[in-house]
């Protein structure tokens, strides 16, 4: 017999579990950009002049090994942020399945699409990059809208209420770096700070995320799923004059378990009175309608 739904894993906790941990490998990533970025061209590797084919000869040992730290440390963030982003998108595809929901499958395709430009993305590094922060900022939005429009038991939703700050946050951050990428882009910020401040955009972004996963898991949201009815059945053996209890689904009014639609609430039994004038397994008369068990067959009334 297959598990209840009610007995297995969440999918709204589920996401809202990877959500916080890809929200908290998205500021790690970032993080590790903004050092990387500071360490390579504060060093002889931001003067080297691209047009010479020799000026790589002139960097010393040193520096080089110290390029290679970095290049390494990048290597291996990206890496991490591309296994939580799939773990992420597994959990993010299962709910949107789940509920139907087109808004979710919209940030699933988008995320897609990040992960083809952030692999393609050089062949067009401008156009490539300013994209993908786009869809930082539609991914913000989208996710905003879909929170809104969650049902709930009640006439407020708390879950709108408790991640606006986030929002707000996601939408600073995202926007942002876009801003300052296609300012970059267009007029070459000075130095090593246009590059930083995008990354740090994005670190807001993730904060953003980490804290709304949190929320998502706090709330506590329930698919809807169908009601299970539980009857009792005793099974009469050689060894026992009352059988032995065991339970089975049928579609009776006996017990009622109900998972809640949205939001969580605790299990209710509504059980029927047993207490009549007969026996309900044999039809006897009842001698003592107080009694627990049957005079005549033997069996458990209550």
């Amino acid at each position: 017999m297959s598990t209840p739904n009610f007995y297995r894993p969440n999918p709204f906790t589920e996401y809202g579990k990877m959500a916080k941990k890809y929200g908290i490998a998205r500021m790690i990533w970032s993080i590790l950009q903004i050092i990387a970025t500071i360490g390579l061209l504060s060093s002889d590797f931001g003067n080297i002049n691209a047009n010479d084919p020799e000026a790589i000869t002139n960097i010393s040992g040193a520096a080089l090994a110290s390029a290679s730290i970095f290049v390494f440390m990048l290597i291996i963030g990206f890496i991490v942020i591309l296994v939580f982003l799939g773990l992420y998108l597994s959990k993010l595809n299962n709910l949107a399945n789940i509920t139907m929901n087109s808004n979710l499958k919209k940030i699933f395709w988008f995320e897609i699409i990040n992960i083809v430009l952030v692999i393609f993305g050089g062949l067009i590094p401008f156009i490539g990059a300013s994209i993908k922060l786009g869809l930082f900022v539609a991914i913000v939005f989208i996710l905003e809208k879909w929170i809104q429009l969650i049902p709930s038991q009640t006439d407020k939703n708390p879950l709108k209420d408790c991640t606006k700050n986030f929002f707000l946050l996601m939408k600073i951050g995202a926007i942002f770096a876009l801003v300052v990428g296609l300012i970059n882009g267009f007029l070459r910020i000075p130095g090593i700070f246009g590059p930083i401040l995008r990354f740090l955009g994005q670190v807001i972004w993730g904060y953003g995320l980490m804290k709304i996963g949190e929320e998502i898991v706090a709330s506590n949201l329930m698919p809807s799923a169908p009601s299970i009815q539980v009857e009792p059945v005793f099974n009469q053996t050689s060894n026992s004059s009352y059988g032995t209890q065991t339970y089975q689904a049928t579609p009776s009014n006996t017990q009622t378990f109900s998972t809640p639609t949205n939001f969580h609430t605790p299990t209710t039994i509504n059980e029927v009175d047993r207490v009549s004038d007969r026996c309900k397994f044999c039809g006897a008369t009842l001698i003592d309608k107080e009694s627990s068990f049957c005079s005549t067959c033997g069996q458990k009334l209550r």
